[in-house]
């Protein structure tokens, strides 16, 4: 009689446990869903008052801001870099095309989209700006991570060291660092 007692009871016990450990995943589950969705909201509020604060600097539309801002960081890239790259570059103007034949706001050059995705269309907007965020990976990943360097390949291309250019992709690899330090600093809050 008492071993069906004991037996009863541990099954009461053991059913007791599951329902409190459920309830608590439950709370817990609650409480953490609510907690993303905080700083999600917090967040979103955050990269919607950052790309305000761009928008009246540059003049220049809001889907695409938003959309450097997403491409970015799919592809794990400072936003304000690929802003700051794209205003020394083209000033936001879509079609600029310079004196070598390099197009668009990231100024891609037929080779540079060749060497990253030959499918990819430089003339048009949004693929132009993918080139050149999947460009600097490649070239961040040559390089070591070494950004300066990066920059300066990206300016001058494979003759980016030579006497004759490395003044100028210096000077290149400084104006977009002082721009990102600007929209650092008219970013934050």
């Amino acid at each position: 009689m008492i071993r069906i007692v004991n037996s009863i009871t541990y099954r009461f016990v053991l059913l007791l446990m599951k329902k409190i450990a459920l309830l608590l995943f439950l709370a817990c589950s609650f409480t953490l869903e609510t907690e993303y969705m905080y700083i999600k909201k917090y967040i979103d509020a955050e990269r919607e008052n950052k790309v305000q604060k761009i928008l009246v600097r540059y003049n220049t539309n809001k889907e695409l801001v938003e959309y450097i801002f997403n491409i970015a960081n799919e592809f794990d890239m400072d936003p304000l870099l690929i802003i700051a790259l794209i205003k020394i570059e083209s000033d936001f103007v879509e079609h600029a095309v310079s004196s070598v034949g390099a197009y668009g706001t990231s100024q891609i050059s037929r080779i540079a989209n060749i060497d990253v995705n030959i499918e990819l269309n430089r003339h048009n907007t949004y693929d132009n700006i993918l080139i050149s965020i999947l460009f600097l990976k490649k070239l961040l990943v040559r390089f070591n991570g070494d950004l300066v360097t990066t920059l300066r390949y990206y300016n001058g291309g494979n003759i980016y060291d030579s006497r004759r250019y490395s003044k100028k992709t210096q000077r290149y690899a400084r104006n977009i660092f002082k721009e990102r330090n600007k929209l650092i600093e008219l970013t934050a809050n």
